[in-house]
């Protein structure tokens, strides 16, 4: 079996004011937000996420958008 490469990261420049952050689907494709999404919040009650319009915005960038693309994902407990 070979040998598990560290990944290194380099840091390019001052990290941003809390104000300035980008929502999460501006780095990464509708789908892999989703899944982040549903696998950070799984066992949560879906109603009160979807309620919740600045968590939807910090991932989706508007609410509506992340009440769209979460219309059909479950939220199940995890056992």
């Amino acid at each position: 079996m070979g040998k598990i490469k560290k990944q290194n990261y380099v840091y390019r420049g001052e990290v941003s004011k809390q104000d300035d952050l980008a929502p999460v689907s501006k780095y990464i494709m509708d789908d892999d937000v989703v899944a982040l999404f549903v696998a950070l919040y799984t066992g949560y009650n879906k109603e009160e996420l979807l309620s919740d319009d600045n968590l939807l915005e910090s991932f989706f960038d508007s609410a509506e958008a992340g009440k769209d693309l979460l219309e059909f994902e479950t939220f199940d407990t995890v056992e």
